[in-house]
């Protein structure tokens, strides 16, 4: 209500140092200086990432090794879809599943790492307990990477027919290193 009061008056409310809240609060990545910090759609694909991050990070209390890991594929399919339609480009599934494979392929350690720590909810008790915890951190980095890459290029003008995944690897694993502490700041939140 001060803020609204204020810009109905054109006055310019006085700067203060209450931290925002969490809901406010800036996840990593979302100052990239490469994206157009003039584009409201930027705002909406932040809050589409976010989402499917925390869905990834749920994904990982389904049961059945490597089911949880076709769910993560399946959501990340899903986000990736929803940034393209966001900036207005055609989806073409086949060509997306092979891009994100491609993607992911670069962090062949943590594929891997994802994979064992599917396959160990197979050992009851400790073996489920750190397979959830893993997967849900790792699933939920990988998703923050594929998501902030995907943006990054949708956002600067690319679509998927130019989008090459050899030259966004450092780019995903910078995002990825980043993806691990949200995982971790969400799953705290």
């Amino acid at each position: 209500m001060f803020k609204s009061r204020h810009r109905e008056s054109g006055e310019t409310p006085p700067e203060t140092s209450t931290p925002p809240s969490n809901d406010e609060a800036m996840l990593p990545g979302e100052m990239d200086p490469s994206l157009p910090a003039d584009d409201p759609r930027i705002d909406a694909a932040r809050h589409i990432i976010k989402d499917h991050v925390i869905a990834a990070m749920g994904v990982s209390l389904v049961p059945v090794p490597l089911v949880d890991l076709l769910a993560l594929s399946v959501l990340q399919l899903r986000m990736v879809r929803k940034l393209a339609r966001l900036y207005d480009l055609p989806f073409h599934r086949s060509l997306v599943k092979g891009l994100v494979a491609a993607l992911l392929g670069g962090l062949l350690p943590t594929s891997a790492a994802m994979s064992a720590a599917s396959l160990a909810k197979v050992v009851p008790g400790a073996g489920t307990t750190v397979g959830v915890i893993s997967v849900s951190a790792l699933g939920g980095a990988a998703t923050w990477a594929v998501g902030q890459t995907f943006l990054r290029h949708f956002a600067t003008g690319g679509n998927l027919l130019n989008f090459d995944p050899e030259t966004m690897q450092d780019y995903l694993r910078a995002r990825f290193q980043e993806g691990k502490r949200v995982a971790s700041r969400l799953r705290r939140d």
